[in-house]
């Protein structure tokens, strides 16, 4: 037995279970998952179910076998399934905390090390909907500890996903299945439309075409071939004239700010314009006269 700091609890050796004469759940994708793997969603969905409903699948804290009679709680993050009282223990447990000194930050789900500030004290089905799911009657085919109604998780795999579908399948352990659902989705440009299922992503493949989308300069259009992301600065040269009018000089189009702002700049000359002529333009501009200088 290795001693875990869990009170209560020691973690057993892996023949430890053998010795009971029960199967213990292998530990594969469903295992792995929390280890920095990348499994299938419906991989992992199928697994969970297939152990959980043979009795073969163990918690990972006591190394016990988790049954129908008992209360579970599942990790979002890695979908793991532990004993309610276990992981209860476990997130006392100084070997838990995300820091020692700070225990109010929280603990770490011993599978997939995700902190959370909340230890789970309420026993609830896979989806959520369902406080303390009733045990399967013998012969049921539905899976442990599920509530048996649509599972109704949204499917959006990020908070910046546009995706509003949500799971229709019933309530189960693991996580929901890619979004099938069929949208219509544009290029980066907007020029092609697509019909692709909702799973697949935001950013579509480039057509091709010049992207063309107004520029922060407000100038010029993007030259580029069809691209998501920023299209970046304007890079167009610009003559760029002084406000006295004897010198000009060449810029970059997206120094010089917005349409209508530095169009001109000091060249460090003496201006030289008369403060007469000007006093007297202001005059006759006053009087409505056209008088150019």
């Amino acid at each position: 037995m290795y001693d875990m700091s869990v009170p209560g609890i020691k973690m057993k050796a892996e023949n430890e279970g053998d010795r009971r004469g029960h199967k213990r759940s292998s530990h594969s994708a469903t295992q792995k998952k929390g280890r920095g793997k990348q499994v299938m969603p419906s991989l992992q969905s199928s697994e969970l179910t297939e152990q959980l409903t043979s009795g073969s699948y163990s918690c990972m804290v006591c190394c016990d076998r988790v049954r129908d009679r008992d209360a579970v709680w599942s990790c979002k993050e890695c979908h793991h399934v532990f004993h309610l009282g276990c992981i209860g223990k476990w997130a006392a447990a100084p070997a838990s905390l995300v820091s020692e000194k700070e225990p109010s930050e929280g603990w770490r789900c011993p599978a997939c090390q995700n902190p959370s500030d909340v230890v789970p004290t309420v026993y609830k089905c896979y989806c959520g909907k369902l406080i303390n799911p009733r045990p399967r009657a013998r012969g049921e085919l539905t899976v442990p500890h599920s509530c048996g109604e649509l599972c109704g998780r949204s499917l959006a795999r990020n908070p910046l996903s546009s995706c509003q579908h949500k799971c229709q399948l019933l309530c189960h352990p693991g996580p929901c299945p890619p979004c099938p659902v069929t949208v219509n989705r544009s290029c980066p440009c907007g020029r092609q439309k697509y019909q692709v299922r909702c799973s697949k992503g935001e950013e579509l493949p480039s057509c091709g075409s010049e992207c063309g989308r107004r520029l922060k300069c407000g100038r010029h259009h993007c030259t580029q071939s069809c691209h998501s992301g920023s299209c970046g600065d304007c890079t167009m040269m610009l003559t760029q004239h002084c406000h006295c009018g004897r010198s000009h000089r060449e810029v970059v189009c997206g120094e010089t700010g917005e349409e209508g702002e530095e169009e001109r700049y000091g060249c460090s000359l003496v201006c030289g314009r008369s403060v007469y002529l000007q006093l007297h333009s202001f005059i006759l501009q006053e009087k409505h006269v056209l008088h150019p200088y």
